[in-house]
């Protein structure tokens, strides 16, 4: 089991001293008006493990609501690519979990705790749902008490009616250039569709986001 599907668990306070190294960082690049120290320390991030990643999560949230403050005319998926070597996708991915999970005051805050001992991966599958409100707190319950990314895929696809056992006979990926192509035992690969990549349009790329994580597409 690779270290995106399960964790072990750490104390509260453990996730709360971590997110105030955050802040300090964020502030003292605001003191300055540049984005060199948060960058520096997002590039530190990168090799650790699951506590880093969710500091990570974190950083880039915190980066993406305070650019506008700094002086600098890169954009903060430019800025977070050329000094931490973050893709523009795992950006969007990363910042999504902090933003739709952790930050959103929605969800009650015992459940927000819980997500913390909770792998990448399944975070990167729930953000989505989490984003728009599809999950009932007995979802949230649920959630809670699975360990791994596999459990955290059953409930959200349990909520959305997916059906698993179709899902995985017939698989279809999501490539680089945006192409559906679609496998299905010794059958294929045979394009069957398109879907666009990082247009720009919050909106749009929200939603096809949403139509890969719910039918179960896999990214290339």
């Amino acid at each position: 089991m690779s270290a995106l599907e399960q964790v072990v668990g750490f104390p509260i306070k453990v996730f709360v001293d971590a997110e105030n190294e955050v802040d300090e960082v964020i502030e003292k690049s605001l003191l300055v008006g540049l984005p060199d120290t948060a960058i520096e320390y997002g590039l530190n991030l990168i090799a650790g493990g699951h506590l880093s990643g969710l500091k990570l999560c974190k950083l880039l949230y915190e980066l993406t609501e305070m650019w506008p403050r700094f002086n600098t005319d890169d954009t903060v998926q430019d800025a977070v690519l050329k000094g931490m070597g973050v893709p523009t996708e795992t950006y969007r991915k990363y910042e999504n979990i902090w933003r739709s999970i952790f930050a959103n005051d929605k969800i009650p805050k015992q459940y927000r705790d819980a997500m913390r001992n909770k792998p990448m991966g399944g975070l990167i599958a729930i953000s989505v749902a989490a984003r728009e409100g599809e999950f009932t707190e007995q979802d949230w319950k649920d959630l809670a008490e699975v360990h791994d990314k596999a459990g955290m895929l059953a409930v959200r696809d349990r909520m959305r009616g997916v059906d698993v056992s179709e899902t995985r006979r017939r698989v279809v990926s999501w490539e680089r250039d945006g192409r559906l192509v679609v496998r299905r035992g010794a059958e294929g690969p045979e394009d069957c569709g398109f879907l666009p990549k990082q247009t720009g349009v919050e909106l749009v790329d929200n939603t096809v986001q949403w139509i890969v994580e719910t039918l179960g597409f896999r990214e290339r």
